[in-house]
């Protein structure tokens, strides 16, 4: 069997040889370039995919840390420029302030008059159940039990497609334009992010059951998701450079505490009906993938 170094010296030795033209291609245009410097202004100015609302991740992110008990002072004048920067087209600057930014978050030093050092932080599943007050098993009439299961479902991708055409909005927004709103804003997309990762979450619990662990969910993250948001999305990173849960989830990801696990969450309900602490458990397996304590 072929090692690595084996397999990365015969494709040299067998690599043919090619006639460079002349301004065959500038390196500073490449596609791999410009997907990359396309990714760090969406950060600064996107839209939300379903509903058109504008959006700003970078700014998220540093209020993000700031609600994390932390001084991000720093990063804010940074902000300032990276806007500055973006407003002028001002590409290497725009680079530049995202990484500066990134490092600045990193390093907020504490908010000592913060109200988010005054809670406990809870790292493990055991030590969050032992905190917590779950309540009984509730007894569930297993001939309505499918039926139930059902229509949860189902009325979570009902709320998904008409939710996601409002996504974004302020509710004084969505008050002033969508006042007489009496159906769907547009035909309605039933597949959104929301589902790929709860699609993800049963086919690794299919596989495994009751032995579900992150990891398992991990997996069929890599292979089922090219593109995330947010906690998710520098999660996927770490998970694509073998960094696994919790730690995918916690690090360098100033997004850790927004909601995106909650959004995920619904699905394991169903698959433990009728008991909330393994919903709870459950829930907590796969959260951590991408977020941590509140989040």
């Amino acid at each position: 069997m072929m090692k690595a170094w084996e397999y990365a010296k015969y494709i040299v030795d067998n690599a043919k040889g090619k006639v460079v033209i002349e301004n065959d291609e500038d390196w500073t245009q490449s596609e791999s370039q410009k997907y990359e410097l396309n990714k760090i202004r969406t950060m600064w100015h996107s839209k939300a995919p379903g509903s058109g609302a504008p959006a700003c991740l970078i700014a998220g992110a540093i209020q993000s840390v700031e609600n994390m008990g932390r001084d991000v002072s720093i990063a804010e004048e940074y902000f300032i420029e990276g806007m500055k920067a973006y407003s002028a087209n001002n590409d290497t600057a725009l680079i530049k302030f995202t990484s500066k930014i990134f490092q600045a978050l990193n390093k907020a030093p504490k908010d000592k008059d913060s109200d988010y050092w005054s809670y406990e932080e809870f790292k493990t599943w055991e030590k969050f159940k032992k905190a917590s007050n779950f309540p009984d098993k509730i007894d569930i009439d297993a001939n309505k039990l499918e039926s139930q299961v059902y229509w949860g479902w189902l009325g979570q991708i009902c709320a998904g497609s008409f939710g996601t055409a409002l996504e974004g909005y302020s509710r004084e927004t969505i008050k002033r334009d969508f006042e007489k709103l009496d159906g769907y804003l547009k035909k309605p997309n039933s597949y959104n992010d929301d589902i790929t990762f709860e699609i993800a979450f049963l086919l690794a619990m299919n596989e495994y059951g009751s032995k579900i662990k992150s990891s398992h969910i991990a997996e069929y993250w890599i292979a089922l998701i090219p593109f995330a948001w947010s906690a998710e999305d520098i999660a996927l990173k770490n998970l694509l450079l073998g960094i696994m849960p919790p730690f995918s989830g916690r690090l360098n990801n100033p997004y850790k505490e927004w909601i995106g696990a909650q959004m995920r969450g619904a699905v394991c309900g169903m698959v433990a009906p009728g008991d909330p602490l393994e919903a709870a458990r459950l829930a907590w397996i796969d959260g951590q993938i991408s977020h941590c304590n509140n989040g």
